[in-house]
Formats: C-alpha cells, sequence, structure tokens
C-alpha cells in the first residue's frame, strides 16, 4: 500500500510548490481574480469527474484482486487530459518597483503620518499604496502620504508601504520605524491680543494720517492673522487701511496700523467710525475694537454758479427779503465772490473777460447775498438790488452737510449760451468753432478766471458745478443740435482746467469726480406768456438736461416742470424766469440732486 501511494504523494508535493514560490507579497484586490467556480483552496481548478460523482465508472469498488481501492488524492490525476503546469522558476514574478524615500512624523502619542515619493520609473497617477502598521494592513490609498491614530502611546511601531499595481501584485514593502517620542509637537494657538489705543482721531486730508500698533501676545508657537474691517460699509467708507503685516509669527509680535482719509467729492461732519481688529490662529480667536473720531478738513466748500438769467436771479422786483429771520436772510457760513456788473463796458473784449483785475470788486469776499452777481460796497450794508436767484438757498441747504464755509462764485450772464445771440465773446464754448452758429469763449474763460481767484484765495474744495441754461440754445436748429457736444466739452474743460485743491491730481481732469448739476426751463404761463408748450428745438435741449447723467460722469438734473402758476409765480418780463417762490425751491432742488451724486 505504501508503494502504491508514494508516487501520488510526491506529484502533489510538487504541484503545491510550483503554486507557491513568489518571494513578493502578493495583495489581491477587491474582485480577486483567482477566486472561480470549482476552485479548491489552493486555487487549482477541481474535475469533478474524479470524485465519484454520478456516472463515475472508474473508483469506489473493489480492484481486481478484491482489495479495496486505495483513496483518490483530491488532485488531477497525471492521466487524466489536463494542461501541465510550468515549472516554478517558468513563472514570472515582475514585482512593481517600491516607493521611494518613505519618512514619517509622530504628532501625538496616537497620530502619525507617512510621506512617500513615486517609484523610479513609474508615470502616470493610476498607482495605490498598501499601508501597514506592524504587519497588519491600515489602509490603501492613491495619494503619497497617510495619516493614522491607531499608535499606542509610549511604544516603537513599524510602519510600511507597499506599491500596489493594476494585477494586485504588491512591491517590496518600503519600512520605517515610528520613535516612542514625539517628533512634531502640537499646535498651540493660546494668545492675547491688546491695541495700543482703543481710539484715535483721524484728520481728513493728513498725508500722514493715523497710526495703531496692534499687539500679540502669543501663548503658543502658531502665526497669528490679522484683519481690520468697518462694522458696517459707512464706516469704512474712503478710509485707507494699511497694515505693515497681517500675519504675525515667531518673534514677531507686533502690526502697525495705519488709517487715511483723503479728501473726497463730498464735505463730510465730525464722526465717529468704528472698527473691528479680528486676530485668528487655528480655532482661537480675539477681537478688539478701534474708534476713530474723524475731523473734516478745514478747507471750505466751493461752488460755481453758470449760466444764464434764472440762475443770475430774475424774480419778481422786491421780492428779496434779506431782513433777519427772511427767508433770504444773508448766512456768516456763507460767502461769495464779490464780482463786478454784468457789463459789456467792464467786459468788452476777450482779455477783459480773462483779467482778474476786471471781475472783482473790493473786499474780494462778502456774506452772500442775493442778486449774487451784483456787487456790493462794504461801506453800504446791503445791496441795491431786490431780485433773487437759487444760489443762497442752494447754500443754505448744504449747510447741513458741512461743518466749513460756503463760497459761492457768481458767474452766470443773462441770455447767453454756446450760441451766438449775445455778442461774440459773450458765450460758454470751451474752444472756438467754425460753426458760424456759435458764439466764442469769453463766459467760461471769465468763469475759470473767477474760479481760480476764489481756491486760490480761500484755500478752498470745489465742491461742485450748478448750471442754469438752455434758452438761447433752443432757438436755433445747429445750436440745438450741438448743445450736448458743447456742454459736454464745457464741463470737461472746468474739471480740467480748475486749479489744485487739497484732493489733489485725482480730483481734475475731464472725467474728474467734480459734481455737474443741471435745471429744466420754465413751463410757467401767465396773461404775459406761455412756456407751457415747447418748440422741437427746445425739446432738443431739455433732453439733454434730463439725460445728463449719461453723457457726463458725476452728473445730475433738476426737474422744474411743476414750479408753475399759481403756487409758484413767474418771475420778472415774462414767464421764462421763475418767481422768487421757484427759485429758492430750485435752490434745494439742487441740493437734492448734488445728495444723489454723492450716493452714488
Amino acid at each position: 500500500m505504501i508503494n502504491t501511494l508514494l508516487p501520488v504523494l510526491l506529484s502533489v508535493l510538487l504541484l503545491a510548490s510550483a503554486c507557491g514560490g513568489s518571494s513578493g507579497v502578493t495583495v489581491q484586490p477587491e474582485d480577486d481574480p483567482t477566486e472561480q467556480p470549482g476552485a479548491g483552496d489552493d486555487g487549482v481548478p477541481v474535475d469533478d469527474s474524479d470524485n465519484g460523482g454520478e456516472g463515475d465508472t472508474g473508483g469506489g469498488g473493489e480492484d481486481d484482486a478484491g482489495d479495496p481501492a486505495p483513496p483518490v488524492p483530491d488532485v488531477e490525476s497525471p492521466d487524466v487530459n489536463q494542461p501541465e503546469l510550468p515549472a516554478e522558476d517558468e513563472i514570472p514574478q515582475v514585482l512593481p518597483p517600491s516607493p521611494q524615500n518613505l519618512r514619517a512624523s509622530r504628532y501625538s502619542d496616537t497620530a502619525a503620518e507617512l510621506f512617500w515619493d513615486k517609484p523610479d520609473g513609474v508615470s502616470g497617477d493610476a498607482l495605490r499604496y498598501v499601508v501597514s502598521l506592524n504587519g497588519s494592513e491600515l489602509g490603501r490609498v492613491n495619494s503619497m502620504s497617510f495619516f493614522t491614530e491607531s499608535l499606542q502611546a509610549g511604544r516603537e511601531h513599524s510602519m510600511s508601504v507597499a506599491t500596489l499595481d493594476q494585477n494586485g501584485l504588491a512591491s517590496i514593502p518600503a519600512s520605517i520605524r515610528i520613535n516612542a517620542e514625539i517628533d512634531v509637537p502640537p499646535p498651540v494657538y493660546d494668545f492675547e491680543l491688546a491695541v495700543e489705543h482703543s481710539r484715535v482721531t483721524l484728520d481728513e486730508g493728513s498725508d500722514s494720517g493715523s497710526r495703531v500698533s496692534i499687539n500679540v501676545a502669543p501663548k503658543g508657537s502658531e502665526a497669528v492673522a490679522l484683519v481690520v474691517q468697518g462694522q458696517s460699509p459707512a464706516d469704512a467708507a474712503d478710509i485707507v487701511l494699511e497694515l505693515d503685516r497681517d500675519n504675525l509669527q515667531g518673534d514677531e509680535l507686533r502690526a502697525e496700523l495705519s488709517l487715511r482719509l483723503p479728501v473726497g467729492m463730498r464735505p463730510i461732519r465730525p464722526q465717529e467710525r468704528r472698527f473691528t481688529i479680528t486676530a485668528s490662529s487655528g480655532d482661537e480667536v480675539r477681537i478688539a475694537e478701534l474708534i476713530v473720531d474723524v475731523k473734516p478738513v478745514t478747507a471750505p466748500d466751493v461752488y460755481l454758479l453758470i449760466g444764464q438769467s434764472n440762475m443770475v436771479g430774475s424774480s419778481q422786483t422786491g421780492a428779496k427779503d434779506v431782513s433777519p429771520g427772511g427767508l433770504d436772510e444773508r448766512n456768516g457760513r456763507i460767502w461769495q465772490l464779490n464780482v463786478a456788473p454784468n457789463n459789456t463796458q467792464i467786459f468788452g473784449g476777450l482779455a477783459d473777460f480773462q483779467s482778474e483785475s476786471s471781475t472783482l470788486i473790493e473786499p474780494h469776499f462778502i456774506e452772500a447775498e442775493d442778486p449774487l452777481h451784483d456787487p456790493r460796497n462794504p461801506v453800504v450794508p446791503v445791496k441795491g438790488g431786490t431780485t433773487i436767484g437759487p444760489g443762497l438757498s442752494f447754500a443754505k441747504a448744504v449747510l447741513s452737510d458741512t461743518t466749513q464755509r460756503i463760497y459761492l462764485v457768481p458767474a452766470a450772464w443773462g441770455a447767453s449760451g454756446f450760441c451766438r445771440v449775445a455778442g461774440n465773446e459773450l458765450a460758454w464754448n470751451a474752444t472756438e468753432s467754425d460753426n458760424a452758429s456759435l458764439g466764442g469763449t469769453g463766459l467760461l474763460e471769465r468763469a475759470l478766471t473767477r474760479l481760480r481767484i476764489t481756491l486760490r484765495e480761500t484755500g478752498g474744495v470745489l465742491r461742485g458745478i450748478l448750471w442754469h441754461q438752455g434758452g438761447a440754445d433752443s432757438n436755433d436748429q445747429a445750436c440745438a443740435d450741438a448743445y450736448a457736444q458743447n456742454l459736454k466739452l464745457m464741463v470737461e474743460r472746468i474739471r480740467r482746467e480748475a486749479p489744485q485743491d487739497i484732493r489733489g491730481e485725482a480730483a481734475r481732469g475731464s472725467q474728474a469726480p467734480i459734481p455737474f448739476i443741471a435745471a429744466t426751463q420754465s413751463r410757467g404761463k401767465d396773461e404775459r406768456g406761455d412756456y407751457s408748450l415747447w418748440a422741437s428745438t427746445k425739446s432738443q435741449v431739455d433732453a439733454v438736461h434730463r439725460t445728463i447723467a449719461s453723457l457726463l460722469p458725476y452728473a445730475d438734473w433738476v426737474n422744474n416742470d411743476d414750479l408753475v402758476p399759481p403756487a409758484y409765480p413767474c418771475g420778472s418780463s415774462s414767464c421764462v424766469h421763475f418767481g422768487a417762490t421757484a427759485s429758492r425751491e430750485t435752490g434745494r432742488r439742487y441740493h437734492e440732486a448734488l445728495q444723489r451724486i454723492w450716493q452714488r
């Protein structure tokens, strides 16, 4: 019996050796290709035909000598028609390359992280890696790092990483020993935040502004990030904030915050702004409040008044109420340039319009009083004229927006326009033109001269330009056609050539942020005339006023359509002129339009 079994057992041993001779560690993927139906534990297919099943005629009975048949081993018999397995040294064993430069950091008693580089000579990003701890698999990843919290406190550990190819074959592992000590101390985020001054004063227009030291006293080792923000959009409006560093680490314990407030388009009043200083490190956050007391620039506000008769002031004669408490009473904070009257004997040619001596009366500045375009001798208590325009009521409305003195620069002239209707130089054109319908540049030259004097002698800030005109250009088709372009060129020249004030270069240029406001003409109707229905040329000019914001930046308009009798009686000569009540209302509406520009 022994002689019979010995050859069979030798065959089984040789077959098992051929199937298990790899020197690498084979890690099967999730769908194991060796697990096939009918396979045995060793992965070799089982042939049921030799196991005595139904239809079996060759096994299970006695042999010819009557002895019981020897048991049939659970392997394929050599005489069964099966393919012959190759010898062990003939099976290809090409292992994937191992990960390179394996390294580790222990963060705490239980946490560590492995890092490695891609194996040499391998391209693409499809590789997977098997990570093991003390010989037991922890996981499989596509990345080249692995974090675990599976360590035991105070113990060394062995960790390894093997490359896994697409066939499920694993490389020789790269191994590393994890020390019992912690390599990277846990981050400590605790710190203190202190602001040198919790309240500072900021002067508008100051080049140096204000500076605040922010101190961080760390109890830990991590960087601290700094952020400074206004508590509302209004708090941060127009203030320039600069941190010399917004991240403190190591021995950097202090940051310097600078604040500046350039002089803007609109005047401001003394005010309080609030800011939040936030310091953060990890999940730790510290907050401090900074209160900024803003002081307005001390320069006065200057407004240029230009156009024709309604800006000059052509209300009913005797309408001015300059008495104490009266509607047109002077105000100690509203002053004006004391200008020479509109008289062709004084302004006979271009040189006269450009001359400072021709345009002024001593003293150069007086408390503003209607009619603004009339001069006042200082020995006389009030001006002799009794009509009013919109300028003074506008300035009184603006008083609520500023703490400074307001200076008005009267430069309008009745019956004037871009059109040649009142002599060659009595016009507002930015440049000389070949258009025979257009006049010259004299009135614009005079306005720039008067503005130059006022800004120079007061140190003021040009805050806006008020325009009330249109009638002279509404009676000629060529002038109406050119009105929009001429108005645009005039405003652009004023913005360019107005002398610089404390706002600097940023507030000069064709598109400079200097508000410009145009007002519509009268639609009044009384027994002296009907101006409620306009000719097409007048409507054409009016449309320019109503769409001025599309023609010029920082522009708006005043709608005077409702300022008609009986509620608003017409002015002198005819309803082409607004009466006193309407002029005062127009002035207030100029202020509303100015506020709309400021709020954009």
